[in-house]
């Protein structure tokens, strides 16, 4: 009697403090869409389960909802439910979830196989904490615990290899997935969204100092009547923010509008992107405006922005924090022609979803 077998599928478990709209959980939340789960048995664990991005994980994906409010408190249910169920891969992402996996790899069972995904250039995130010479010091001892550590750019893989004495060997580079597939089907709605007798600047992200929109609104009250800028999002800084507007009298030339679930359809009809963050990983926004065929115009921060950026071609970097040289590079832009679908071939050539899922399935393999 012949036995028929089926290839028993790899158990990978996600663990991420939560699915909050940062740019970790919505490529998160692309894996577990993109994934083949007839290879893979797929599972999110959750420090807390919350955020928009919840409502796109599918269906077959086990969701576990750890309950707790920060991730110290958390840290006997991770060991507990590790230990329970096992899986052949435990990935996790952002440095302070990193850094506590990396202490507890020691206890945890010996036959998984330890990923960490960093979202930021380490050094300079650790630096704005409050207790940045521990963190520092632990990640230091510990992130070596770890079999993978997967940097999104060559800048973030330099930066832990030469500031925390990382093993080369296990540091691997793997852009950021761009689904466009997805951003198509969401740009094709026909709604006029901005002023077309203006010049339409857009800024995307966290209203934090990271992001550095301080700056952006500096530049929009240098730039000429006829440009317009909208700042799509939330954060800690809004009120601080809108009160600059005020202060500088451009109320007229500035609009903010909350998180957005189609972010692509700004993006589409922005005439420019803007990005003028103090430090980054390899930002969405950068990628996901490119994919929409619109040229950005960035601060060359440390991170992988200028990894992203041909200037001319998909837009400008701009000497980080020079806000002059950002109006300049603005009023440059405005008067050339872009091939917006030059621009997204480009972006489908350098980081399709199906080019970055096989790279994540090499190492998940």
């Amino acid at each position: 009697m012949r036995m028929s077998s089926m290839k028993k599928k790899i158990k990978i478990m996600f663990l991420v403090p939560s699915m909050r709209g940062g740019g970790s959980e919505r490529v998160i939340s692309n894996l577990l869409k993109n994934l083949n789960n007839s290879e893979y048995e797929l599972e999110l664990v959750l420090v807390a389960k919350e955020g928009k991005y919840l409502s796109s994980i599918p269906e077959y994906v086990k969701i576990v909802d750890l309950k707790s409010k920060k991730v110290r408190n958390a840290i006997p249910k991770i060991v507990s439910y590790v230990y329970k169920n096992k899986p052949d891969v435990l990935m996790t992402t952002l440095s302070h979830l990193n850094l506590a996996i990396g202490c507890l790899i020691p206890i945890l069972p010996k036959k998984i196989k330890y990923i960490a995904r960093e979202s930021n250039t380490v050094s300079i995130s650790i630096k704005a904490e409050n207790n940045s010479s521990l963190h520092s010091f632990l990640y230091r001892k510990v992130m070596n615990n770890f079999d993978l550590i997967i940097c999104q750019s060559n800048f973030m893989a330099r930066d832990i290899i030469d500031n925390f004495s990382v093993n080369t060997e296990k540091v691997k580079i793997i852009n950021n997935p761009v689904d466009h597939s997805e951003i198509e089907s969401k740009v094709m709605i026909k709604q006029n969204l901005f002023d077309n007798l203006k010049i339409n600047l857009l800024g995307v992200g966290r209203f934090n100092f990271v992001k550095g929109f301080d700056k952006l609104i500096i530049a929009i009250k240098n730039l000429p009547e006829d440009y317009h800028l909208t700042l799509i999002g939330e954060g800690e800084d809004k009120d601080f923010l809108q009160r600059r507007v005020e202060e500088f009298n451009i109320q007229n030339k500035v609009s903010f509008l909350d998180f957005q679930t189609n972010i692509f359809q700004f993006m589409k009809q922005a005439d420019f992107l803007i990005s003028t963050s103090r430090y980054e990983g390899l930002p969405n926004v950068i990628l996901e405006s490119i994919a929409c065929g619109t040229p950005v115009i960035a601060f060359n921060c440390p991170g992988g922005t200028g990894e992203i950026i041909e200037d001319s071609y998909n837009g400008f970097l701009v000497e980080c924090g020079n806000t002059r040289d950002l109006v300049d590079k603005i009023l440059e832009a405005s008067k050339m022609k872009w091939n917006s679908s030059k621009i997204i071939q480009n972006s489908k050539e350098r980081y399709s979803i199906s080019k970055i899922i096989y790279e994540y399935e090499k190492l998940l393999k």
